[in-house]
Parts: C-alpha cells; structure tokens; sequence
C-alpha cells in the first residue's frame, strides 16, 4: 500500500553550487511510496538528478501522527503532497562549511 512517507536526508553540495560556499546540509522531505526503502531510494535519485550527493539517508516515517505533529511548516508539505501522488516535497534546505 502505497503511503506517504516523511525522509531525512544529509546532503554534500558540490564546490561552487552553493551561493554560501556551505558544502553540506540536511532537510526534511516527503514522498509517496510502498515502504520505507522505496521511499528513500526515491529521495536518493532525486538528488542525484539535481547534482546532489546524499551522504545519509533517516527515516522513512508513515505515521500520521508523525506527521502532524511536526512544525507548521511540515504540515504545509503533506498538504502539497496530498494534492500529487507523484510528488517529492523538499523542506528547507539547512547547510554549513564542513572544515
């Protein structure tokens, strides 16, 4: 049963694609899948389509609970992702210069 699935995601951003020079980062993001691993192998591929390297990949949350308890801006994801079963919802993407 396909359900709606909440992924953590560490990110390494390639040297120059970053307007801050920051070259790593995590967000949130959320996405319709069979299981858990299904829906981070989504994640993964996503990225790699944006250029993106994943340098680890948590979770894979379908409690809706889970959901809806999170912050207000969370909430604004799941409601975007309900209207498109096909949808990939990135939340914000937080960085920093590893040394």
């Amino acid at each position: 049963m396909v359900q709606l699935w909440k992924v953590f995601a560490e990110i390494t951003v390639k040297s120059g694609h970053s307007e801050f020079g920051h070259t790593a980062g995590f967000m949130n993001s959320d996405t319709w899948a069979a299981s858990a691993d299904e829906s981070r192998a989504k994640i993964e591929a996503y990225f790699r389509d944006l250029q993106l390297a994943c340098r680890g990949i948590r979770g894979g949350f379908a409690d809706p609970g889970y959901f809806f308890a999170d912050s207000e801006g969370f909430q604004d994801m799941v409601d975007r992702a309900m209207t498109n079963p096909d949808a990939i919802i990135l939340g914000t993407f937080h960085s920093f210069k590893v040394n």
